[in-house]
């Protein structure tokens, strides 16, 4: 009987160190996986800024050749229309093509934001559950639905029945389990009162 009890404890227990490491490790993942979207939104918007950086630079070459050509307009140069054309032709197939890329890059940012956005609420509202996990603990020992879970079995039922029955008593005076928080009773004595306010200074 004790081996087999040894037995089903050691396998629990080998159940519950997979769990744990798995635990770990996809936690690992998901941390890897937010650097990882991080250092492609940096790479993003980097380029969205090399982006922007070149289509000034093309207007700005634009408006260069507009002002070079108004004055040799103003001295009587003839100045070739072909030549002209292409320039602008190249320029905007140039600022088209720019334009695109910081298009392309302004909705993979867009993206990766919102995919960033939503593990960050995935991560706080776990964080959230597994602090209300915790004060449940703390407060009832264990889980609400564990002890639920476990009334389905008789062995654990008669554990936690023969837990509360300690509590009960034939006598008289006695009261009932509380409901709720418990409020302290006031200090029966003003020295009473003294050694309580030391304590919580």
């Amino acid at each position: 009987m004790k081996e087999e009890r040894r037995a089903r404890l050691h396998a629990e227990a080998d159940v519950w160190i997979r769990k744990e490491q798995a635990v770990i490790e996809r936690e690992k993942q998901e941390e890897n996986l937010r650097k990882d979207a991080d250092m492609v939104l940096s790479d993003v918007r980097s380029k969205r800024n090399d982006t922007r950086k070149y289509l000034g630079i093309l207007q700005e070459l634009q408006n260069l050749r507009e002002i070079k050509a108004n004055i040799a307009r103003a001295r009587g140069e003839k100045l070739s229309l072909a030549a002209g054309k292409a320039f602008n032709n190249t320029i905007a197939k140039l600022i088209e093509q720019w334009t695109t890329l910081d298009r392309e890059y302004a909705i993979e940012e867009q993206e990766l934001k919102l995919m960033l956005k939503t593990d960050n609420e995935k991560r706080i509202e776990k964080q959230t559950k597994n602090l209300f996990d915790d004060w449940e603990n703390v407060l009832f020992g264990t889980s609400i639905l564990a002890a639920k879970q476990s009334y389905k079995d008789i062995d654990s039922f008669i554990s936690i029945r023969a837990a509360w029955d300690k509590f009960i008593s034939s006598e008289n005076d006695a009261t009932t389990i509380p409901i709720g928080w418990i409020v302290p009773e006031r200090p029966s004595s003003a020295a009473w009162q003294t050694c309580l306010n030391k304590e919580t200074s």
